[in-house]
């Protein structure tokens, strides 16, 4: 019975964003002992030619692909086993990441879910799904606008929506007007999410370092490393259970920025998670590995 609660949890800690500060002088964050997955592909040599770059304003609207993989390791006491399910989406995004004030909109064109036998019922996300937000003294809002766009009988809070702009919320980072080769900056977010009726609080602390200049499907870029990690924290109640959630990983990213305006060309960012489910006086664990893989949409 545990594992089915265990595997409906999996789109939740994809769910990250609001709450965005920056420092100049970070530390690097602690990693704890979830190993970060390695990258599926290597990184696009870094040309060390140009060591600082001035960016300008760009806030038109630019359309992205993204496919986001999951594995999950269940413990022996939930089954043992593993599943998998893969999100793809499109959609479009208007925002000018180096000027703190702009509004931010776009619109999900299209999204689909596809999972293994065990994860369970997955809602039907009906698109398109259009959002909103800003950045208002260094906090990211950002949510979706209209009516609830789900078909699904389970009661969902806030709304199915929201999971499909998970991963514009991990996008959607504020970049200096001016950067150079091996500067840093820490950004940390934060944000309350739900799946039935249990609210899920998401902390992610980050790292960014400039590597230099290079080139990312053939246009000119600079890439950017992200490090952090991430904590989860709720409690509340799956029909007829009482539910507690805990969980703590690490992630890895890399951002490909145009040279000129910082709008984003692509990124790989990647996360491991170990999370327990307490439910009637039962604790299970199991381990989440995710790889994201956004870039711009050539057409």
């Amino acid at each position: 019975m545990i594992a089915r609660h265990i595997l409906r949890w999996c789109p939740l800690f994809l769910i990250l964003g609001c709450g965005r500060t920056i420092s100049p002088e970070p530390t690097v964050p602690d990693r704890g002992n979830v190993t970060v997955p390695p990258p599926a592909t290597p990184a696009s040599p870094v040309s060390g030619t140009t060591r600082s770059w001035v960016l300008t304003s760009d806030a038109r609207p630019h359309v992205y692909t993204a496919v986001t993989s999951v594995v999950l390791e269940l413990g022996a006491e939930a089954g043992s086993g593993q599943d998998s399910m893969t999100i793809s989406s499109r959609f479009a995004l208007s925002f000018d990441r180096t000027n703190p004030s702009t509004p931010i909109s776009g619109n999900v064109e299209r999204y689909s879910i596809e999972a293994g036998s065990r994860v369970g019922s997955i809602p039907n996300v009906v698109t398109p799904i259009v959002f909103s937000g800003n950045i208002t003294n260094g906090q990211l809002s950002l949510k979706t606008v209209g009516p609830i766009s789900e078909t699904t009988a389970a009661p969902v809070c806030p709304n199915s929506a929201s999971t499909a702009i998970a991963g514009i919320r991990r996008i959607t980072f504020l970049l200096p007007t001016q950067i150079s080769r091996d500067m840093t900056w820490i950004d940390s977010t934060s944000s309350t999410t739900c799946h039935g009726l249990t609210p899920i609080d998401v902390t992610l602390s980050s790292t960014y370092k400039v590597m230099g200049d290079t080139n990312h499907r053939g246009n000119a870029a600079i890439l950017i490393e992200r490090t952090g990690v991430i904590s989860t924290e709720g409690q509340g109640s799956d029909g007829q259970h009482t539910v507690a959630v805990t969980g703590n990983g690490s992630t890895a990213g890399r951002f490909y920025v145009d040279r000129v305006t910082g709008l984003l060309l692509g990124s790989e960012d990647r996360q491991a998670m170990k999370i327990i489910v307490a439910s009637s006086g039962r604790r299970q664990q199991f381990s989440q590995t995710v790889v994201e893989r956004v870039n711009l949409d050539s057409q």
